[in-house]
């Protein structure tokens, strides 16, 4: 009941979109703990990144990921297919069933995202997932643009 509770009055004060990412990402982390790696094995070496090294990198290069709610599933699972290793990654960690690759496609990224190696920015259709530091340095080129301008 306390939590039905925090969770209304949350809302209320958050609005709902926000505590349903919240609790999507909460059952994100959760379920990756039970049945994947760690993205950062080695807390001393972040370098190491495991499986997910090519996804990383392919994301450090400068490359998004722009998931549409307008994209047909031929499109969605096409854009998810051009992320270097995810299929492979996602076939071999997770073993989906038939038809539900691309969900767990979507639940590797925004496992990455929530293990906070890559960033997330919600747009009014979509998501768009990019590299972290590139992410952080665009913020920061923007604040000072302002200030300046």
């Amino acid at each position: 009941m306390t939590g039905k509770i925090e969770l209304a009055y949350e809302g209320e004060q958050e609005g709902p979109l926000k505590v349903g990412w919240h609790v999507l990402g909460e059952a994100v982390k959760t379920l990756w703990k039970e049945r994947l790696p760690p993205v950062i094995k080695d807390r001393d070496d972040e370098r190491d990144q495991g499986p997910y090294k090519a996804i990383l990198r392919w994301f450090a290069d400068g490359n998004k990921l722009v998931l549409t709610d307008r994209a047909t599933t031929k499109e969605h699972e096409a854009v998810l297919a051009g992320v270097p290793s995810l299929v492979e990654l996602t076939d071999k960690l997770l073993k989906p069933p038939a038809g539900e690759r691309a969900l767990w496609q979507e639940f590797l990224v925004e496992g990455l995202f929530h293990g906070g190696v890559i960033a997330r920015d919600e747009t009014g259709r979509g998501l768009v997932y990019s590299d972290l530091l590139a992410h952080m340095m665009g913020r920061q080129d923007k604040k000072k643009r302002k200030e300046l301008g």
